[in-house]
């Protein structure tokens, strides 16, 4: 909603899985369509790149758990 508004937005995707489900793929696929500031961590010595990448922006919104989380 935020890029749709207009809004500076920036994405940090930490690890992708090795495996990962179609809603996954598609939701990257429309990120990658529509953001231009994606940061892909996939070593934990790129970690600290978070940070200054971070700085860039006035809010962060963690959503580590994506769309998915099943706890049963």
């Amino acid at each position: 909603k935020l890029l749709l508004d207009g809004k500076k937005v920036g994405f940090i995707l930490v690890k992708p899985k090795d495996k990962s489900t179609d809603e996954f793929n598609t939701n990257l696929q429309i990120v990658k369509s529509i953001c231009k500031d994606l940061l892909i961590v996939n070593e934990k010595s790129e970690l600290e790149s978070i940070i200054l990448y971070a700085q860039k922006y006035d809010i962060i919104i963690d959503s580590i758990f994506g769309t998915g989380l099943n706890r049963l």
